[in-house]
């Protein structure tokens, strides 16, 4: 029996606003691997992991005096500092916070570990969003059950991405903080070169510029001839900014076995692209 988490929350404008307030937030915990690692030009040294005890997305290891991870909360909405054995060293709220407030708390509490702060800053490689425009507002959740709905649904991204990483000894599982998704990432066709190897993303999106509802997705690289695409059972295609195969949320609510229709997705989407990319 898999640890599926059933998605019953419909309206998905206000899961919008709390998703965009999460993307928000999220930026400091990656921020801390940005750091204190090595630089990577993947941005790899800030990407999260799911960790479904504790419905948290948490950053990467970090030693100083002591050996910590930073992670984002969705039962609390909460900034949490763990050590190795994963006791609790502090938490900060996000509620009626700014992301200047939440960065002074970080710098403030890993200064403890021996490690020099000052450059700890929202310096991000990328642009964030347009409609992400509150870097400077306090953050604000004012219904959490819609925080913890959206919690399920990363649950569910990572439960399904992880299948597929065992199945096909696919990439980790990571949470990229620039487009807030999850996936793992399928080799199909390795030459030795990534240049001119090809792979299929899977995993889940919450919503984003394109599409606002979150959605499951495989998508390949490189992108093969839309016109060689068969109709899908579950889910459509999409190929107007990039070609893949997407399972928007609202095709589940209400659905008495949500699990079983997002596998039946990936396997059928991902067999087309196999069958394209390894001709």
């Amino acid at each position: 029996m898999s640890n599926w988490q059933t998605l019953t929350y419909s309206d998905f404008e206000k899961l919008k606003e709390v998703k965009d307030q999460f993307h928000l937030g999220v930026q400091n915990v990656a921020a801390v691997g940005r750091k204190f690692l090595e630089e990577n030009k993947e941005d790899k040294n800030a990407t999260l992991v799911w960790i479904p005890e504790y419905q948290r997305l948490a950053g990467k290891w970090i030693d100083g005096s002591i050996r910590f991870r930073s992670s984002i909360g969705f039962s609390d909405f909460a900034v949490h500092l763990v050590d190795e054995h994963v006791n609790s060293i502090s938490s900060f709220t996000l509620h009626d916070k700014s992301h200047p407030k939440v960065m002074v708390w970080l710098e403030e509490q890993i200064a403890h570990f021996g490690l020099d702060t000052s450059q700890l800053i929202l310096n991000l490689p990328y642009d964030l969003p347009e409609y992400l425009a509150g870097v400077g507002k306090p953050f604000a959740i004012e219904e959490m059950e819609i925080a913890i709905e959206l919690g399920h649904y990363f649950h569910n991204g990572h439960l399904i991405a992880d299948e597929v990483r065992k199945a096909y000894n696919a990439s980790r599982v990571q949470c990229w903080p620039h487009h807030f998704d999850i996936s793992t990432q399928i080799t199909v066709n390795n030459t030795g070169n990534p240049e001119t190897s090809s792979y299929v993303n899977v995993g889940l999106s919450p919503g984003d510029e394109e599409i606002a509802v979150p959605y499951f997705f495989a998508a390949p690289w490189p992108y093969p001839p839309t016109n060689e695409l068969p109709k899908l059972t579950h889910g459509k295609w999409v190929d107007e900014h990039w070609v893949g195969a997407v399972l928007p949320a609202p095709e589940l609510i209400g659905k008495e076995d949500q699990y079983k229709s997002v596998r039946r997705f990936m396997s059928e989407s991902f067999a087309v692209f196999r069958k394209l990319m390894t001709y």
